[in-house]
């Protein structure tokens, strides 16, 4: 399939944009935080249940 060459320098385009490795990094980041999260949301959830159980 062809492309159109001003869809190419598009697609070129928006690959060079917004330094791929800087948002790669804050994505990291941002994995971190979720995880974080995720922990202290199991341990609530843990908590509730013993909540639960004894009632």
């Amino acid at each position: 399939m062809q492309r159109v060459p001003e869809v190419k320098e598009k697609i070129k385009d928006q690959g060079s944009m917004g330094h791929p490795e800087k948002r790669f990094k804050k994505i990291e980041e941002r994995v971190v935080l979720l995880e974080e999260a995720f922990v202290i949301l199991e341990e609530k959830i843990a908590e509730l249940e013993a909540k639960i159980i004894v009632l």
